[in-house]
């Protein structure tokens, strides 16, 4: 095989194939993806059926819908994590309490992981070919990034958190409130 009739089956190997399976493992399965899948094998069906010349043109088609299918995966699990991440900026509370760095570390890595989803998204506008294929990576380095930095924070905690966040509350209204009434109840003794 040459290094051009690799590419497809290479990109899929390396990127695309890890990535679904981890959608996957979600319960998530995206129907573009298996499309695009499906004309990229039928691509590479025809290019082993033709002579060398057509061969090539249908592996450049076989590789971008591929990297198509990429981009699709790699995308969802970016805006999927930068949607957890932001569900765990939403309460500074949670944020300050169920993280495992330092404030300081939790801000840099947020940082770095939103600049990668900002340089993602905005390589994603562009439709060439090419383009795409870069913003695969992209997307890629974004989810990793949000990862890290969602790993700075203790899975039970955050789990845990609303509860937490829930009993505290009971339990400072609940003293407002017994303390309201014994008052009541002491005025009323005391006013007969």
């Amino acid at each position: 095989m040459t290094d051009r009739e690799n590419n497809p089956y290479k990109f899929y190997r390396e990127i695309v194939e890890p990535m679904y399976a981890e959608l996957l493992r979600q319960g998530i399965k995206l129907e573009s993806v298996t499309e695009k899948n499906t004309k990229a094998l039928n691509a590479l069906a025809r290019a082993d059926s033709k002579d060398s010349q057509n061969a090539q043109s249908d592996y450049e088609i076989a590789f971008w819908f591929i990297v198509d299918a990429g981009f699709d995966v790699a995308q969802k699990i970016a805006v999927n994590l930068s949607s957890q991440a932001n569900e765990i900026l939403s309460d500074k509370e949670k944020t300050k309490w169920c993280a495992r760095a330092p404030k300081e570390k939790v801000t840099e890595e947020y940082k770095n992981a939103l600049k990668a989803f900002e340089a993602a998204t905005e390589k994603a506008t562009i439709s060439t070919p090419s383009e795409r294929e870069a913003a695969v990576y992209l997307f890629k380095e974004a989810a990793t990034a949000y990862k890290v930095w969602i790993d700075l924070f203790d899975p039970e905690l955050l789990e845990d958190f609303k509860y937490f966040h829930l009993k505290n509350a009971v339990r400072i209204h609940g003293v407002g409130f017994i303390v309201g009434v014994l008052a009541s109840v002491t005025a009323a003794f005391i006013m007969m």
